[in-house]
């Protein structure tokens, strides 16, 4: 059994992540609760600045006892295949729009759209020496995202 700051996830057949952890009642999970060729992912609670892709059911489902929540997911169902859950900092309004422009030009495919984000996001000027690091790697992954040279998924 796995309590509280580990979150068990498995892949479901679309590659959507889903929080196995959540699905029961206790918040335990047990070796009953995989399904066979459940593929399980380990990782803490909060990991990093941006959550996995799940399925909104699945977070849905982690909101049963919030029926205002559980509608306004389903609202957003009708609309969205997925989302990912945004660590909340004061930048996350920022870190959600390119984690979504991102996510768009990997799925179409399109490694020119890669170059074009990276023109526009060269002319950014940051004072703080971390920022101006943070935006020198970012640059050169989207150099090698538009040359095919790594996979971002």
């Amino acid at each position: 059994k796995i309590k509280s700051s580990i979150v068990l996830h498995v892949l479901d057949p679309e590659g959507w992540s889903v929080e196995i952890a959540s699905n029961s009642q206790s918040g335990y999970v047990t070796i009953n609760d995989l399904q066979e060729n459940d593929v399980i992912t380990v990782r803490k609670l909060v990991e990093g600045n941006v959550g996995p892709r799940m399925s909104i059911e699945t977070v849905s489902q982690n909101e049963i006892n919030n029926p205002v929540l559980t509608k306004k997911y389903q609202n957003l169902s009708s609309q969205y295949l997925g989302l990912r859950k945004i660590r909340g900092d004061g930048n996350c309004y920022y870190r959600a729009i390119i984690v979504g422009l991102l996510e768009y030009i990997v799925k179409s495919n399109n490694k020119s759209k890669f170059s074009q984000l990276r023109s526009r996001l060269k002319q950014a000027q940051f004072s703080d020496p971390i920022k101006q690091n943070n935006h020198k790697i970012l640059l050169s992954i989207l150099k090698k995202a538009s040359l095919g040279e790594c996979l971002l998924t």
